[in-house]
């Protein structure tokens, strides 16, 4: 994978007067490799849609100020360009306004939410899976929402099985540290890892190996992507 710069993630704006909420789908997104930004209520939420550009609105139906649909409402009658990009949340909302929801073919989640409900929802209305690349470390490469862990890892490659520590994984690659001999770059491997009972095998290639002291790190990209959802879902298992 080549160093060029990677194309703009996509942008998502949660609005939800419920901050624990609000900072929960930030956070998550943010990590899966969304660009996000937050409003406080329907209003907010208006004003921000104004300025910018999103790829989808995430938001809550019952909110002070401006609920939900009215918000819609306000947005794509200034914008019409926003329909079919909002994603609704709600929890205990009346049999009336679910109806009101599916008669205008908006899509809705039910509070509480699983985390995987929430990212399989949105790859689904972007269109397809976060198209993300492996990232190289801090001094340049391409940059994807990547979670650090220090799970055992096993690389099978030329010279050898080599087992070392994974750094962190991406849907896309990962980045690994181990002992004996170098993988070259472009090399073909299989790689084996453990987390938290979660076992998986990819077959990968390396784009680029450092040396370091006591051994080597290497960013490897996987030959099939490991979905966005079972990264996230192994993060929450293990906190």
């Amino acid at each position: 994978m080549d160093n060029a710069t990677a194309s703009p993630s996509k942008r998502i704006l949660v609005v939800d007067d419920d901050e624990s909420i609000r900072d929960l789908c930030a956070l998550v997104l943010s990590t899966a490799g969304y660009t996000v930004e937050t409003a406080l209520h329907g209003a907010d939420g208006l004003d921000k849609l104004r300025q910018a550009s999103y790829d989808l609105v995430i938001s809550d139906v019952n909110m002070p100020e401006l609920g939900g649909l009215e918000f819609y409402s306000s947005a794509l009658n200034d914008m019409p360009a926003v329909e079919g990009s909002f994603l609704f949340m709600t929890g205990g909302a009346p049999e009336e306004l679910l109806s009101t929801l599916s008669e205008k073919s908006l899509k809705c989640l039910e509070k509480p939410f699983k985390i995987s409900e929430l990212l399989e929802t949105v790859e689904g209305l972007m269109q397809g899976p976060l198209r993300m690349a492996l990232m190289r470390g801090e001094g340049g490469g391409r940059k994807e929402g990547r979670l650090s862990f220090t799970d055992d890892c096993a690389v099978v490659a030329t010279a050898g099985t080599l087992r070392g520590v994974m750094r962190d994984i991406s849907p896309h690659g990962m980045r690994a540290r181990y002992a004996g001999e170098a993988i070259r770059a472009g090399e073909s491997v299989l790689v084996k890892v453990s987390l938290n009972g979660l076992v998986f095998e990819r077959g990968a290639r390396a784009v680029w190996t450092e040396q370091e002291p006591g051994g080597f790190v290497s960013g490897i990209e996987f030959s099939q992507p490991m979905p966005v959802s079972s990264i996230i879902n192994i993060q929450s298992n293990q906190g």
